[in-house]
């Protein structure tokens, strides 16, 4: 990648090919653990950020995560593997809040995941749309402390969806938001589609989001990564791509709603606000809990197939 993510590209870079996939060893990753997912923006903005603005990397990205290990940030940094650089940025991870305990920083081998991502070119892909969406989550980061993080993604979210054909926008909503309900269940005795009993008004939601969208420091961020994200789809080889521009959308809006800091029931959420605001007769008794039969009849997604980040 010729791309510099973070606050600025570097100068006289160009894209790269859009088959071209990064090795192993191209990558330095990392795992920063955190007291909480909140400190995320901190480690990114004072830590991260300077070091990106000093070093002008290929290209980086980021995940926040949340296991059995804890509240942890992984990091990915093309070229910065056994270099000075390198070395640098982890010892400004490790360098915690004065008072506290140095971060564990753990280096780990990166290996690209082709099942997930549909082969060697679907990974160029991932790699490309992850570097876009670092930048954008970089950029917004200044903006976005009086925005509420389910405004800021359901913004995302409408802005995305938009460049889909019209016949096909409500139902990737839908299914969207049926994935990341647990399926249409709350968990065990919850009723399929109670994830999605309760909403505000109709019309409410765009209201709120055209506000948000006329910021300067929001809507214009917002709108050009979603132009830029299907300029990279759209310039993608299909013919060499293993998966379908479906699951690829899927996978890449929950990656990037993950760095905007949504949580999957947020993202349930959102996006059955966004299909309600658009569906016609959505406000009808039962509209919310079409069978799940018919969803899977129609082919158009597998979610038993879809992995989660």
């Amino acid at each position: 990648m010729a791309e510099v993510v973070g606050r600025r590209p570097a100068p006289g870079a160009s894209p790269p090919p859009p088959d071209a996939v990064a090795t192993a060893t191209d990558w330095l990753y990392l795992r920063i653990g955190l007291t909480a997912l909140a400190e995320t923006e901190t480690v990114l903005r004072d830590r991260v950020g300077p070091w990106v603005d000093r070093h002008r990397p290929a290209g980086w990205f980021f995940l926040r995560y949340l296991d059995a290990g804890g509240p942890h940030l992984r990091l990915r940094v093309h070229g910065a593997a056994g270099t000075a650089a390198g070395t640098e940025l982890i010892d400004r991870l490790r360098d915690a809040e004065p008072g506290a305990p140095p971060r564990e920083v753990v280096e780990r081998l990166h290996t690209p995941e082709y099942g997930k991502f549909g082969g060697p070119a679907g990974v160029a892909l991932a790699e490309r749309l992850s570097v876009l969406g670092t930048r954008t989550a970089m950029d917004l980061l200044a903006h976005r402390a009086d925005v509420p993080t389910r405004t800021l993604g359901a913004l995302h979210l409408r802005a995305v969806t938009a460049g889909l054909p019209a016949g096909q926008r409500q139902g990737f909503l839908y299914s969207y938001a049926w994935y990341w309900s647990g399926r249409g269940r709350l968990g065990p005795g919850g009723p399929p589609g109670a994830a999605f009993a309760t909403a505000a008004p109709r019309g409410s939601l765009t209201a709120e989001l055209d506000a948000a969208a006329a910021r300067p420091g929001i809507g214009p961020i917002i709108r050009a990564h979603a132009a830029a994200f299907w300029a990279e789809i759209d310039r993608a080889d299909p013919a060499r791509w293993g998966h379908s521009r479906w699951l690829t959308l899927h996978h890449h809006l929950h990656l990037q709603d993950n760095r905007l800091g949504l949580l999957p029931s947020q993202e349930a959420a959102v996006a059955r606000s966004l299909w309600r605001e658009g569906a016609p007769g959505a406000d009808r008794p039962g509209a919310d809990q079409p069978k799940t039969v018919a969803l899977r009849s129609t082919g158009v997604m597998a979610p038993e197939a879809i992995s989660v980040a």
